[in-house]
């Protein structure tokens, strides 16, 4: 699959957390089980920060700490696998510094 979600910032920013909250309802399939983060640089030079792999149970909240301590002004989410019809569904996504 070639799915990705893409954060924009205003200004460089670091961040070292992942929060993943799946779907309350059958779509909780629909969570990435296989996924990459990329911090991409003002070169728009892709570098990968963090792969994870991850099984999901309906409306649960995940957090996923990776070693990075540069900042970055946009960061890309590219999902490889999901077990539910080829689509891609999140409740919540959020980055964050720890």
């Amino acid at each position: 699959p070639n799915a990705f979600i893409q954060i924009n910032f205003a200004q460089p920013v670091i961040s070292n957390v992942i929060k993943i909250t799946s779907r309350n309802s059958v779509y909780y399939k629909q969570t990435p089980t296989h996924f990459e983060l990329f911090g991409i640089n003002n070169q728009n030079q892709e570098e990968s920060l963090s792969k994870i792999r991850v099984s999901w149970e309906k409306d649960q909240t995940k957090l996923f700490l990776f070693i990075n301590e540069k900042p970055y002004p946009k960061y890309k989410f590219k999902f490889y696998e999901f077990k539910f019809n080829g689509h891609v569904a999140i409740a919540e996504l959020n980055l964050g510094q720890i």
